[in-house]
């Protein structure tokens, strides 16, 4: 279902920021949805955050009618697929009244997209963190320097052991290839958004 019929396209912030903290947290807080495409017939996949509410399991698009939305109702099925295991569905879509509480549900609990530190637990950093939550994180696109974001939150979480290198190995696999080298004690801070811009200049 959408939340209207509208379609809003994501900002450079969603796009470039959002997705990939998508790719490397999915198997932890996404499933992804694989939809036949409603021109083509192939199917396109991308990341979902599925709503379970009084017993039921909602798929919800924040930014209108996107593509997935429109492919979705056409195909009238597709799949989820979380930590490994898949399944196929039908989809029923709520009617336009009863869709605002659960758009508000959907809002408080996904909203917040989570973002990563990872350092040694006896470094400053993580003293600091255990002293004050609050965060602060700025990114500039190297292919487009005069493109930036800033994200601000607070701590919401700490992963430690294999639970931590997980996420630290899904990153340096990302960027590099493969896992992690320093299997060193590490611990991840997963950080509750609260704040986020993006700006281009020129």
């Amino acid at each position: 279902m959408s939340a209207t019929e509208h379609y809003l396209p994501p900002n450079w912030m969603q796009s470039h920021v959002g997705n990939r903290m998508a790719s490397l947290f999915g198997r932890r807080f996404l499933s992804r949805l694989t939809v036949r495409g409603r021109h083509s017939g192939d199917p396109h996949s991308v990341p979902v955050a599925v709503l379970e509410h009084g017993g039921e399991r909602y798929l919800i698009a924040p930014r209108g009618r996107t593509h997935w939305v429109r492919n979705l109702r056409a195909a009238g099925e597709g799949e989820l697929r979380q930590r490994g295991r898949s399944r196929r569905f039908r989809a029923e879509e709520v009617p336009v009244a009863e869709r605002p509480p659960l758009i508000a549900t959907y809002r408080e609990r996904f909203d917040r997209f989570p973002s990563v530190a990872a350092t040694d637990p006896g470094s400053r950093k993580a003293r600091n963190l255990e002293r004050d939550p609050r965060v602060a994180i700025s990114l500039t696109d190297r292919e487009q320097p005069f493109t930036m974001a800033a994200i601000r939150g607070r701590v919401a979480e700490m992963l430690e052991g294999e639970e931590a290198f997980e996420v630290i190995d899904r990153i340096s696999v990302k960027y590099t290839g493969h896992p992690y080298p320093l299997r060193s004690d590490r611990v991840v801070y997963l950080v509750e958004v609260e704040w986020a811009m993006a700006q281009q200049f020129g």
